[in-house]
């Protein structure tokens, strides 16, 4: 599954968005890859760009473009580290392939997946029409509301997070476009996801939009092997870089990495030089060459470091 999620931030200027790759196979196995674009800067060329495996309770965090590894246990944890639980896609269809570790879910406890959902004896039951559709609507009074289209296989297509403290709606979410991949299995091809001013001090402030955006789900597979991506595969010269310990180079080559790096820098001077761009745009791409450009200083520093020592060895 591969998703686009625009505007997915007050914090960043328009045109910016997050793309997401993820493959999860039950009960544990599990990749993720994330980065983030710009309508003028395509998000295979982020330098922050991350890819995650999880296998046999061991984490991997892969960075593609420093070539480097790092891997932490997950032995007796419940949840999975960083970002990785809390892809928009598993949060916004309440689906959590995994068995192995707890899915992400807002601040209290309630049942949050649909497994869970289907299982607790704490919502109440109403029909309503939503969109000219018939639903059954399951409510856990003053924490969550969702709606089911009950003659198309019982398909999740809208669900509220209520507020404990005002009984007012936080968030509203609505999948749109669905698509049975698989017989009774509907999968969206947008969601809209909806955030209101909780924070104000009248029931009218409260009901106020402050957020609005769209994801756009590219790309769903179900029920495939999906074993090159649940398979993390390493680059010639990917270092690993242990907790305490120094960088360690754990395959052998990559004499070619400093010129896909100069490539990928070669791109930020294109993009930012094509049209008009603004100056906060082109001060960004200034600033990210120059992070990539302290990234292949630092990498040459540390493959000479270590061919030296094994000269010395």
């Amino acid at each position: 599954m591969s998703y686009k999620d625009s505007n997915y931030s007050n914090n960043y200027p328009a045109g910016y968005y997050v793309y997401q790759e993820s493959v999860a196979r039950y009960p544990d196995r599990m990749y993720q890859f994330v980065a983030h674009g710009h309508d003028r800067l395509h998000w295979a060329d982020d330098p922050f760009q991350q890819q995650a495996f999880v296998k046999d309770d061991l984490f991997h965090r892969f960075n593609g473009v420093n070539r480097t590894i790092e891997v932490t246990s997950l032995r007796n944890q419940q949840r999975l580290p960083g970002r990785m639980e809390e892809s928009f896609f598993y949060y916004a269809t309440g689906i959590w392939p995994i068995k192995r570790w707890t899915s992400f879910r807002p601040e209290g406890t309630f049942p949050f997946t649909l497994r869970e959902v289907a299982m607790s004896d704490k919502y109440t039951l109403r029909v309503e029409d939503f969109e000219g559709m018939e639903c059954h609507v399951l409510e856990l009074p003053q924490r969550d509301q969702l709606w089911f289209d009950v003659l198309h296989d019982c398909r999740l297509i809208r669900r509220k997070f209520i507020s404990p403290d005002t009984g007012q709606v936080m968030q509203e979410i609505r999948l749109r476009n669905q698509v049975e991949v698989i017989p009774r299995v509907w999968i969206p091809k947008s969601i809209e996801e909806i955030h209101f001013d909780i924070t104000a001090s009248t029931t009218e402030g409260r009901n106020r939009i402050v957020r609005q955006s769209n994801v756009d789900i590219l790309k769903v597979e179900v029920n495939k092997s999906f074993d090159d991506q649940l398979e993390l595969s390493l680059p010639p010269g990917t270092l690993y870089l242990p907790q305490k310990e120094e960088p360690i180079q754990i395959k052998n080559g990559g004499v070619e990495h400093l010129d896909s790096m100069v490539e990928m820098l070669t791109r930020f001077e294109s993009h930012s030089n094509r049209n008009e761009t603004t100056g906060d745009f082109r001060s960004s791409l200034i600033r990210i060459s120059l992070i990539g450009l302290a990234f292949t200083c630092i990498l040459c520093g540390i493959m000479a470091l270590i061919h030296r020592r094994r000269l010395k060895a």
